[in-house]
């Protein structure tokens, strides 16, 4: 008794060393499928395994090979030996193909695995599949022209899978064709030769669908045969066109009730819509991506048996609003004129401008792509032009301006002289005559060397500069800034080269204005003797003259006068003759001055011997 109580233990330990979980990761498969049974083995704490057998009453097609392991099938079980599972191991997968029958219901199928000898029983539900496929009809639906078709339908069944479809077709009345579709990227899909059909037929069809199941569905309709294509015209936009346009286009077909109609812009489709037979339709693109300039449009409609018509128009594209820049001031003085001219520019072209001054419009003129008005206004303040561009697109531009009217002051400028020597001194003045209140304190004089600033006193001012060192003419302007507007004058200043005609006035006291007549002193003959007022007569032609003492001239008062102006110096002729004829000039003068002189010297007195108590009259005014 001891012997198989042992045996029987031993068996026991044996049996649990390898009781390795099996379970299956298909727990149900439909009938008349062939589907992938997969096994999955949790040997975690468990021996070393090296073999896996599936035992099972299905057919078995095939099995999945496993990198170490030895894989080989018989009808009836797949087995993989040579391998092995380690005990560290939660899912090992071993996966093989079978088949399943057909049933009427719902059964269990029983597995048998043997992990390294040791069988594990695992149950496999078999479903039914008791629906038919799922058909759809792609084409052709409603219509269909006399000629070669191609016919697609989409028949689906997840349970079993489609097994075949087929599509019946031919006068309702007569002989029929049937044709076998091909399964072709999840459609099934044939040829119909239906060219012998003519316009106004009609056509009868039928399809049937099976599924691996063996279930079945039969759909049936009708199509009638169309010969005529559509008529399509494409209505706007027929000219210019912003950057979202909106595509009008009528389509009509003897048949059919819908067409599909496409928009396609230079070769390229930009907008695709289904549009009502005989009747206008619309779709928005925006083709801001574009660029800008003219381009060619096409409506194309197609029926519903593929017969297609298209009409073009030209367009031309403009996204970007006029430029619009203005010489506008920002000031103007109160009943003052000035133009303002608007420099407006577009791509593609201008359908209108306006302007207006305050909202009242103006007159514009135009010139190229500039547009002038003229302002003029009483009103002080702030006023507002605008100018308004529209291009042929319909972008508008509107550009507004502000101008600020200021009272009208009045600057005058006067010159003293208005001809000067170069470098002569200048007296620029002038008057300021307000419009009203006026607070500017001061005035600038621009003159060729330097700004002045002049302070303004009861309306008046005055400085003095120097003239250019160069001979021309030059404007001298005076410039005041009230609120930001600059008021101006100007005049003209003549610098020149030359002798100036005037006249010398006497000589007179600066500060009491008595003429001043000079008396000469007797040289006396020695330190004590006194001053004498005899003077005596030179000698002519050796003869003797009495002597003389003339009286001293009385000091007589000058009468006050208003001083008189210098005169302007002008240049001589000889100045504007040629140069050479010049220097001949002045070489010939020199040469006369030095003949006089010499001739004078040899025609000299011999110096007289003076006598005691004489007057010396030479140079006596020089002293």
């Amino acid at each position: 008794m001891r012997t198989p109580v042992l045996i029987l233990f031993t068996l026991l330990i044996a049996a649990a060393a390898n009781a390795a979980t099996v379970t299956l990761l298909t727990p149900s498969v439909y009938e008349a499928t062939t589907p992938w049974v997969t096994l999955d083995i949790d040997n975690r704490g468990f021996t070393v395994i090296t073999s896996v057998v599936a035992n099972s009453t299905l057919p078995v097609l095939s099995a999945t090979n496993y990198s170490g392991w030895n894989t080989s099938t018989t009808p009836t079980s797949a087995q993989w030996t040579g391998g092995s599972i380690e005990g560290n191991v939660r899912s090992a997968l071993f996966e093989y193909q079978a088949k399943t029958p057909l049933v009427t219901g719902d059964g269990i199928i029983t597995i048998e695995a043997r992990i390294d000898g040791s069988p594990v029983l695992l149950n496999l539900t078999l479903l039914n599949d008791p629906t038919p496929p799922a058909v759809q009809l792609i084409s052709p639906v409603g219509f269909v022209g006399p000629q070669q078709t191609n016919v697609i339908i989409n028949a689906t069944d997840t349970e079993t899978g489609v097994a075949n479809v087929t599509y019946r077709f031919g006068p309702c009345s007569g002989t029929q064709t049937t044709l076998a579709l091909l399964p072709v990227n999840g459609f099934f899909t044939g040829i119909a030769n239906l060219s012998s059909l003519v316009e106004g037929d009609t056509l009868c069809y039928t399809i049937n669908a099976t599924n691996n199941a063996g279930e079945s569905i039969v759909q049936s309709g009708t199509l009638v045969v169309d010969a005529t294509a559509p008529s399509v015209s494409a209505l706007a936009p027929t000219g210019y066109t912003s950057e979202t346009t909106t595509f009008t286009l009528s389509a009509s077909d003897n048949l059919a009730q819908s067409l599909d109609c496409a928009i396609v812009l230079n070769g390229t489709t930009i907008a695709t819509l289904s549009a009502a037979n005989n009747t206008q339709n619309s779709t928005t693109v925006n083709l801001a991506a574009q660029t800008e300039g003219p381009y060619v449009w096409r409506a194309i409609c197609t029926d519903g048996v593929g017969l297609s018509s298209e009409a073009l128009q030209n367009l031309v594209l403009d996204t970007q609003a006029p430029a619009v820049t203005t010489n506008a001031p920002s000031t103007l003085a109160r009943g003052q004129s000035v133009p303002v001219t608007a420099t407006i520019t577009d791509t593609i072209g201008l359908l209108n401008v306006n302007a207006t001054f305050d909202g009242s419009p103006l007159a514009l003129a135009q010139n190229g792509n500039q547009y002038t008005v003229t302002l003029s206004s009483n009103d002080l303040g702030a006023h507002s032009i605008v100018f308004t561009a529209e291009d042929n697109a319909g972008h508008i531009t509107v550009h507004t301006a502000t101008i600020t009217i200021v009272p009208n002051h009045a600057v005058s400028l006067d010159l003293a002289p208005t001809s000067v020597n170069p470098g002569g001194q200048v007296t620029a003045s002038g008057t300021i005559a307000a419009d009203g209140n006026s607070t500017a304190t001061s005035v600038t004089i621009e003159t060729p060397s330097q700004n002045i600033t002049a302070n303004i006193s009861a309306g008046t001012f005055s400085a003095n500069f120097n003239a250019p060192a160069t001979d021309g003419t030059y404007t001298i302007t005076v410039r005041m800034t009230e609120g930001g507007h600059t008021y101006t004058n100007s005049t003209a200043l003549t610098v020149s080269t030359g002798p100036f005609v005037s006249s010398s006035p006497p000589i007179t006291d600066g500060s009491n204005g008595y003429r001043i007549t000079r008396t000469p002193t007797v040289r006396s003959g020695s330190s004590t003797e006194s001053e004498t007022t005899n003077s005596q007569e030179e000698t002519v032609s050796g003869e003797s003259q009495p002597d003389t003492t003339p009286e001293p001239a009385p000091y007589t008062p000058i009468e006050q006068s208003e001083p008189r102006l210098a005169l302007t110096p002008q240049a001589t002729g000889v100045f504007n003759l040629h140069p050479s004829i010049k220097w001949l000039a002045l070489f010939l003068a020199l040469f006369a001055l030095a003949a006089l002189g010499a001739y004078a010297y040899s025609k000299r007195e011999p110096p007289k011997k003076e006598e005691p108590g004489s007057v010396n009259w030479d140079n006596y005014f020089d002293r």
